[in-house]
């Protein structure tokens, strides 16, 4: 914050300042419920873990969910929403904590800068770099990712039905479809260049030298 009552930005991240204090994280991390409560301990206990990068699967899968974050990323990634916390900016996302389990989420919030087609797939943040890199997370990252490759991008009847109704609901609003069919085409070639030959590997059992291990 500037002397002027401006303030510069400065994109959240995972990063633990070396502080218990909620006030070194709230400009980042402005709460938007029970803020009257200033709560910051199960944050800055996540961004203390991932800072140090020493946990195990076990351990971070207690605080994040790592299936609904995934998706998340996936999502916005294949739109190329460089507007984002997963992608560029370390914004636009709410970071949400469920009270059932008090595992945290992203909830999917401002993507009108979708639709790049050269971006990056994940961002250069840091810690949440290293995190989706693990290989028990870039697994379900690419498992989403190709699971829209499949269903709901390129020559999907789902998806041109959906872009046909909203051009036929309204004289208002037009979709150039061709447009996005051409993004679809673009960003399959660059998501396969991303996940390499590993997208088509079949599974199989190789354990015992292809011997037969179960039991009757």
């Amino acid at each position: 914050f500037e002397d002027n009552g401006e303030r510069g930005f400065r994109p959240a991240e995972w990063f633990y300042k070396y502080s218990e204090s909620p006030i070194h994280y709230h400009t980042e991390w402005m709460m938007r419920s029970r803020e009257q409560e200033y709560d910051y301990g199960p944050l800055v206990q996540l961004f203390k873990m991932v800072s140090e990068n020493t946990y195990t699967e076990e351990q971070i899968n207690r605080i994040l969910d790592p299936v609904e974050i995934t998706k998340h990323a996936a999502i916005r990634g294949y739109s190329g929403d460089w507007d984002s916390f997963t992608l560029d900016r370390g914004k636009n996302a709410f970071f949400y904590r469920r009270p059932t389990d008090g595992k945290f989420q992203f909830l999917q919030w401002d993507s009108d800068l979708a639709f790049r087609e050269d971006n990056e797939f994940y961002n250069g943040r840091e810690y949440f770099k290293a995190w989706i890199e693990k290989s028990y997370n870039i697994r379900l990252f690419y498992h989403f990712l190709d699971d829209m490759l499949q269903k709901y991008t390129k020559d999907s009847t789902r998806l041109n039905a959906w872009l046909e109704a909203e051009r036929d609901g309204s004289p208002q609003y037009d979709p150039d479809i061709n447009f996005y069919n051409t993004f679809f085409k673009n960003r399959e070639l660059r998501a396969h260049d991303l996940m390499g030959v590993n997208r088509t590997i079949p599974f199989k059992i190789t354990s015992q030298n292809g011997q037969d291990f179960f039991t009757n």
